[in-house]
C-alpha cells in the first residue's frame, strides 16, 4: 500500500484522508468533487511536489468551501504550482489533528473549526475491560446469574466435568496441545459453582474446541487417537452447556460469528496476537488479564479463541488510550500518575500492530488510531522533558 503511486478519489463520499499520510511514494492524488474536509494529512508527502509528479487536485471538494486559501489553490491550473503552494500552506497550519479555524470562508459565512479528534471506534461488548481501584486493566468477570444458579442441570454438569477432564488429561503428555486448556479448566471448576467465571471457562472450552476442529487439517500421524478423541468429545458434551445461554457468553458468541464471516488476513491476526502478548507481563494488567492475554496470544490465526482475541485486542487499545489520555486532564493527572506514560509507551511499542488491525475498525477507526499515535508520542515526549 505504501508503494502506491497514483490514487483517484474523485466524486467519492470520502471525508477523511488520514490513511493517505503513509503513502510516501505517492506522485498523483485526485480528490476533485469529493467530500474531503481537511487536506493536512498529506502535507508531508514528499513526492507529491517532485518534478515528475502530477501532485494533488481538489477542485470542488468540501475543503474549498471552508477555507478561502484552499479554494484559491484549487483553481491554479499548473499542477506543480498548485501542489507546491497548497502543501506550503498546509505545513504552515497547526499540524493534524489539532483543529484550526480559517480567518474567513469563501462565501463570507462565519468560519468554522476544521479538523479535531476523530471518533474512537466503539468497544466490543465482550470481553469487557475495566480499571481497578489501583488503575490497572482487569477483565469484567462473567458470573452465573440467578437463572444459572437456579438451573439444576447446569450444576449437575459442572459437578460431572472434573471427571471428564481427568480422563482427558491422561493424554496430555502425548498431546501437549490439550494440556494447557484442560488443566486450566480443571483448576477453575475447583471453585463452587456460585463463583464460576464463565468467561475464563468459555475461553478454555473454545481452546479445546479449536483442537477438535483442527483435526481435519492434520495428517493421520498428527491426529489425536480414537481414545483421546472420545475423551475430548466427552468433555465437549458436558462443558459448553454450562456457560452457553448466559447473556454475556451469548454476546461473545454473536460477535465471534460476525468476526468469522469477515475473514481477516492472517497478518491482522498476527498483529492482534502481538498486542495480546504485550499484556502478558505488563504492569498495567492484573494477573487475570495477563493470563487471558497469554491464552489468546497462543491461538492461531483462525478459530474460536482467535475470534475472542479480536475483541480483546481492540478493547485493550481503547482502554490503554483512555489511561494515557488522562494526562490531558489536570484533575485526573495526580490519580493516574506514571500510568499515563506507561500506557502511552505501550501504544507506541505496538504501533505497527495497532495500525495493522485498525483498518478492520472502519475508516474512522483507522483515523482515530493515527491520532492516538500522535497523542501517545506527545505524552512520552512531555514526560521525558519533565524528568
Amino acid at each position: 500500500m505504501e508503494k502506491l503511486l497514483s490514487l483517484y478519489l474523485e466524486e467519492t463520499n470520502i471525508v477523511e484522508i488520514t490513511p493517505l499520510s503513509f503513502l510516501e511514494k505517492l506522485l498523483e492524488l485526485r480528490l476533485d468533487g469529493s467530500k474531503v474536509v481537511d487536506l493536512r494529512p498529506i502535507a508531508q508527502l514528499p513526492n507529491l511536489e517532485s518534478e515528475y509528479s502530477f501532485g494533488v487536485s481538489f477542485l470542488d471538494t468540501s475543503a474549498t468551501l471552508l477555507d478561502p486559501h484552499i479554494a484559491r489553490f484549487a483553481n491554479i491550473k499548473n499542477h506543480t504550482d498548485r501542489t507546491r503552494q497548497t502543501l506550503a500552506y498546509l505545513r504552515s497550519l497547526p499540524p493534524w489533528p489539532e483543529p484550526y479555524t480559517p480567518a474567513a470562508t469563501p462565501d463570507g459565512s462565519p468560519p468554522k473549526p476544521i479538523g479535531g479528534v476523530p471518533d474512537a471506534p466503539p468497544p466490543d461488548r465482550m470481553p469487557r475491560l475495566l480499571l481497578t481501584p489501583d488503575h490497572r486493566i482487569d477483565l469484567d468477570p462473567v458470573l452465573p446469574t440467578d437463572v444459572e444458579l437456579a438451573d439444576p442441570i447446569r450444576k449437575r454438569l459442572y459437578e460431572r466435568l472434573p471427571k471428564a477432564l481427568d480422563g482427558l488429561l491422561r493424554y496430555s503428555n502425548r498431546y501437549p496441545e490439550l494440556d494447557s486448556p484442560a488443566r486450566a479448566l480443571r483448576d477453575m471448576i475447583a471453585s463452587p459453582f456460585e463463583e464460576a467465571d464463565f468467561l475464563m471457562m468459555h475461553l478454555e472450552i473454545d481452546a479445546l474446541t479449536d483442537v477438535k476442529d483442527g483435526q481435519a487439517s492434520l495428517s493421520d500421524a498428527d491426529k489425536l487417537d480414537v481414545d483421546c478423541l472420545t475423551a475430548l468429545a466427552g468433555v465437549l458434551r458436558i462443558a459448553p452447556p454450562i456457560t452457553m445461554g448466559h447473556p454475556d457468553i451469548d454476546l461473545l458468541e454473536e460477535r465471534g460469528r460476525e468476526y468469522q464471516r469477515s475473514r481477516i488476513p492472517e497478518s491482522v491476526a498476527d498483529a492482534e496476537s502481538h498486542i495480546a502478548r504485550g499484556l502478558e507481563n505488563h504492569e498495567l494488567a492484573t494477573a487475570r488479564t495477563q493470563e487471558f492475554a497469554r491464552r489468546t496470544a497462543l491461538a492461531g490465526p483462525t478459530g474460536r479463541v482467535a475470534e475472542i482475541r479480536r475483541g480483546f485486542s481492540k478493547n485493550t487499545i481503547l482502554i490503554m488510550f483512555f489511561i494515557a489520555d488522562q494526562a490531558t486532564d489536570a484533575a485526573l493527572g495526580h490519580v493516574f500518575g506514571s500510568a499515563t506514560v506507561s500506557a502511552a509507551q505501550f501504544l507506541l511499542l505496538h504501533k505497527d500492530a495497532i495500525l495493522a488491525t485498525a483498518p478492520t475498525w472502519g475508516h474512522s477507526g483507522f483515523a482515530w488510531t493515527q491520532y492516538v499515535m500522535i497523542r501517545a508520542q506527545q505524552i512520552v515526549d512531555s514526560a521525558n522533558r519533565n524528568n
